[in-house]
């Protein structure tokens, strides 16, 4: 809807990182809310199974899933957000010992 100020995820089919701390959960349900498709990708429980760690492995896992089942028109990755809040949670215990 274009100037309505909300996104329009119609047709869209979006694969989304899974992180662990519930805001790739909140934006899959916005996501779908509005219109749009989501593939999800992760370690477990994902449609997309794959280390995020290794980056071979991650290329081969969603060429695969790309060639069987086409069609992803975005990306939003929120898998690294786990890293960011693993580090601000020990900055975090530091300043307080």
């Amino acid at each position: 809807m274009p100037g309505s100020g909300r996104p329009d995820f119609t047709g869209q089919r979006l694969l989304v990182s899974l992180d662990s701390h519930g805001f790739a959960q909140a934006v899959i349900e916005r996501i779908q809310k509005q219109g749009g498709a989501v593939v999800t990708l992760g370690t477990e429980n994902a449609d997309v199974i794959a280390d995020l760690s290794d980056l071979d492995r991650l290329q081969e896992a969603i060429e695969a899933f790309a060639e069987s089942k086409p069609g992803i028109t975005g990306v939003i990755h929120l898998a690294g957000l786990d890293a960011y809040f693993e580090r601000k949670i020990a900055r975090s215990l530091q300043i307080r010992m």
